[in-house]
């Protein structure tokens, strides 16, 4: 009988301990997740582009996290926001890097996570950065009969039509040159009048329309 009681005892400390386990927090190893590279691909030297990085507490306790930065001289990395981070469990936090282009070519820095839990550890995310030249864009200029007037073409009224437009339309509609130039001559005037051009621009239009062979 001492004997039964016993076992029935085991088998009763046994679920209780089972049961126990399954409804306590679990103390899972701790880590964190993010992404291993950060590219931030063409940036034009002289100015920066952020990009935010997430990064998730794996675990379910509290992590405490510190952020420290290197790189190449021929850039900077930063931190938009604090170097150290309380993450709560599971939870997820949004970390701004900005990368500054000093110089043209590429550029390459490391972020360091170093992170306490259970147990602490450090994961390294590689930033990538590449400094162009900044580009002009060709700026388009009015051409009369392969003649460059040197003034930049621009919308002639407002509604998607461009001065050059509207002069190749003089040599479309009239059947002389004289008719022709008389047109251009027109234009110019009351794009003058506009301050669209200047009286000097003006006057290399109508320059360009005279020794054009149009109509």
């Amino acid at each position: 009988m001492v004997e039964r009681k016993s076992i029935i005892s085991a088998l009763l400390l046994s679920f209780v301990l089972i049961v126990s386990g399954m409804i306590s927090p679990s103390l899972s190893n701790g880590s964190i997740t993010t992404d291993t590279v950060v590219d931030f691909g063409d940036v034009v030297t002289g100015s920066s582009k952020t990009i935010t990085l997430k990064i998730t507490n794996l675990t379910d306790h509290l992590v405490t996290l510190r952020m420290t930065l290197s790189y190449d001289v021929s850039c900077t990395f930063s931190l938009t926001g604090p170097s150290l981070i309380y993450m709560q469990g599971y939870e997820t936090v949004n970390v701004g890097v900005t990368y500054e282009a000093l110089t043209i070519g590429s550029c390459e820095g490391s972020l360091y996570l170093y992170y306490s839990g259970s147990p602490a550890g450090t994961e390294t995310v590689a930033l990538l950065g590449n400094g162009v030249e900044e580009i002009e864009p060709p700026t388009t200029t009015i051409i009369i009969d392969g003649c460059d007037t040197g003034v930049s073409d621009q919308e002639y009224d407002g509604n998607g039509g461009f001065i050059s437009e509207r002069i190749a339309e003089c040599a479309n509609e009239l059947i002389n040159h004289g008719a022709y130039v008389s047109c251009v001559a027109e234009i110019t005037n009351q794009l003058k009048k506009k301050g669209t051009i200047s009286g000097e621009e003006k006057s290399a239009i109508l320059t360009c329309a005279a020794q054009a062979s149009l109509p």
